[in-house]
């Protein structure tokens, strides 16, 4: 199966869902899977693209929520994140954070094969997602095939704007 991985967030850059995905995407290849990671360039990081890791716009840290997230720009990035996404023409696309501006929710919304999202933010209500929840709910959420939770707070978290099915799969460890 050829699987598509989102995540803005990724090496050089270390944390919890650079973990995730990177050890994630190594397990599917070990089964036999071919696994593409799509994120963003950081600061002089991603020149070179290859089967397993592609790079597309600029990542920038932005404070939010009391910590940095990564957010991925560019001026083209919707136009190239589509094509790559065409021109790999995946089975299946998973994305982290798929609510997150800019490049989980548009890889969302360029994608037509089935796609699994996975929430990994524990938040209460914010006047951001009082404001977006309408919109990303239409454009990005109902989109989602299936819908993953790392924690139960994390799913509980999603539900509060994206009420639905989670399956709550805990960020694993290896032994």
């Amino acid at each position: 199966m050829r699987i598509g991985i989102v995540s803005q967030a990724y090496y050089p850059r270390y944390g919890g869902v650079t973990e995730h995905v990177h050890h994630s995407a190594a397990e599917l290849r070990r089964r036999g899977h071919d696994v593409t990671i799509i994120t963003g360039r950081m600061g002089g990081h991603g020149a070179g693209a290859s089967p397993e890791l592609e790079r597309v716009g600029r990542n920038v840290l932005v404070p939010f929520n009391r910590a940095f997230v990564d957010v991925t720009l560019g001026l083209k990035l919707k136009a190239r994140l589509k094509a790559m996404i065409r021109d790999y023409d995946f089975d299946l696309l998973h994305t982290h954070c798929p609510t997150a501006p800019t490049l989980p929710m548009l890889a969302v919304q360029s994608a037509s094969c089935p796609q699994v999202g996975t929430f990994h933010t524990a938040s209460g209500r914010s006047r951001l997602q009082d404001a977006f929840h309408p919109y990303l709910n239409r454009t990005v959420v109902s989109k989602l095939r299936e819908r993953l939770a790392v924690s139960t707070v994390a799913r509980d978290s999603a539900a509060l704007y994206f009420p639905g099915e989670y399956t709550v799969i805990p960020n694993g460890v290896d032994v």
